[in-house]
C-alpha cells in the first residue's frame, strides 16, 4: 500500500509529528486530518486460513488477537517492518501508527498518545 498521505509530507516519524503537535498545542485528531488524507487509509479484510476439524477445535483455546500477521495483512505493512517496530530499533512513521490504529480498531491518535506521552511531559 502506498503511504496514504495527501501530499503535505514526504516522510514524517510518528514521534516528530507528535512533538510538533505538542509544540503548537494542537488537537491530535485535527492535526492528523490536516496532514493525512484518512480516506486513503484502507484496510484489507483479514481471513484466517481455513482450518480442519482439529484446527477448529483448537481455535476455541486461542486468545491471540491483532497478531503481527493479521495487522500486516490488513495494513500492507510487511511483517519484516512490524518485527522491526516491535522487536528492534525501528521508529514508526506517523502513517504506520494511523494504519495500525485502524487495524486494531482504536481511536485515531490513541497510539500516539500512549507511545509518546513521556514526550508531552517533557515539553
Amino acid at each position: 500500500m502506498a503511504n496514504p498521505k495527501n501530499g503535505h509530507v514526504s516522510k514524517l516519524s510518528a514521534q516528530a509529528f507528535y512533538s510538533i503537535l505538542l509544540a503548537f498545542n494542537d488537537n491530535l485528531e485535527n492535526a492528523i486530518k490536516v496532514v493525512f488524507d484518512l480516506n486513503k487509509f484502507k484496510l484489507k479484510e483479514y481471513k484466517p486460513k481455513k482450518r480442519n476439524e482439529f484446527g477448529v477445535l483448537m481455535q476455541k483455546f486461542e486468545t491471540i488477537q491483532n497478531s503481527i500477521e493479521e495487522i500486516s495483512h490488513k495494513t500492507d505493512i510487511t511483517t519484516t517492518r512490524l518485527n522491526e517496530l516491535y522487536y528492534r530499533n525501528g521508529a514508526p512513521e506517523a502513517y504506520e501508527l494511523i494504519l495500525i490504529e485502524k487495524a486494531i480498531d482504536i481511536s485515531i491518535g490513541e497510539l500516539f498518545e500512549k507511545l509518546f506521552k513521556t514526550v508531552s511531559n517533557k515539553v
